[in-house]
């Protein structure tokens, strides 16, 4: 019975692994690209003017002399400078699984690997129809649900997988490249942001060290970090000037510049050119013990634009038409 539910369970999600970028619109009102819901909705305002970009930080005032980091945290943010900007529109929240799942299923482009492997790529029309062992294995084996599964009857099973989905439907997308960003903002008729405009839309005007301010608050992520990912429509202090969220924690974003040096830097190094895009922001999974060099909102990282990570996403941002 295993080998044959296991069988109907590859038909049912593992399919995707050969035609990814099958989905389905079961779970999501979908909306299209320029639906008649305001493009700018969800979204925060920042005026045009100046703003602090950058810092003039050294290694010796940071974790890198204390903890014997061997890499460079805040060089390539020198100097700090004043930028002058355009007025932009910026998501309040990162690009949630949700929101990135409706362009799939409207441009047949392909899904996060993660999502063959925690079947949020199955549709919800062939889970109701799904056998009840199919059923305990997606909720044992895929979504390891914290459940005695083995005593659930088909429609406990099914009430338990679908609130699952919608949950982590709420959680942030990762595990995509910077192409399948931009896709995803030009499909909505927007872009990605600047690296400029992130780093505004993080720090205020002022130059402020962390999105809520100048004090290192690791509280603000320990909360984030008991759970992992959380909604990106979570209630959180982390949160700018701006009303713009999760931009120290949750996960990191892309952004669509190049990772150069600033005008007038004093560091240089061999990854600096059209080789890496920039990543902003923080994120829970970064392996650095929540050291507070790594959630400024001038901090800097970079990854070649091909590649992806689990705890890597984004947001857009929108020129005012």
């Amino acid at each position: 019975m295993k080998a044959v539910a296991m069988a109907s369970l590859l038909i049912l999600a593992s399919a995707s692994l050969f035609e990814s970028a099958v989905l389905y619109a079961d779970t999501a009102s979908v909306v299209g690209n320029r639906s008649s819901v305001s493009l700018y909705q969800d979204m925060a305002f920042v005026s045009a003017g100046p703003f602090i970009m950058g810092s003039d930080a050294s290694d010796e005032m940071t974790a890198k002399s204390i903890y014997g980091l061997r890499i460079h945290t805040v060089h390539d943010q020198h100097p700090r400078h004043v930028m002058s900007l355009s007025s932009f529109w910026i998501d309040i929240h990162e690009v949630s699984n949700i929101e990135y799942r409706q362009f799939v299923e409207q441009t047949g482009h392909a899904v996060p690997f993660s999502w063959t492997q925690n079947a949020f790529n199955v549709e919800d029309r062939r889970l109701r129809s799904a056998h009840i062992e199919n059923l305990r294995l997606i909720a044992r084996d895929y979504l390891r649900l914290d459940l005695d599964v083995s005593t659930m009857n088909r429609r406990e099973l099914l009430m338990a997988i679908l609130d699952a989905r919608r949950a982590y439907g709420q959680l942030p997308v990762t595990g995509i490249s910077w192409y399948d960003a931009s896709d995803y903002c030009h499909w909505k008729g927007k872009r990605l942001p600047s690296e400029a405009e992130w780093e505004k839309a993080a720090r205020g005007t002022d130059g402020s060290r962390f999105p809520w301010g100048d004090q290192w608050k690791p509280s603000i992520l320990l909360d984030q970090a008991e759970h992992g990912l959380i909604s990106v429509n979570s209630i959180t202090e982390d949160r700018s000037s701006y009303g713009v969220k999760f931009m120290a924690g949750n996960v990191m974003e892309w952004v669509n510049d190049w990772y150069q040096a600033y005008p007038g830097s004093d560091y240089h190094s061999d990854k600096m050119g059209k080789i890496y895009k920039v990543i902003r922001g923080g994120s829970l999974d970064t392996g650095h013990y929540m050291l507070q060099e790594f959630y400024t909102g001038s901090h800097r990282a970079f990854l070649e634009p091909e590649k992806s990570g689990e705890d890597l996403g984004f947001r857009c941002a929108a020129t005012p038409e």
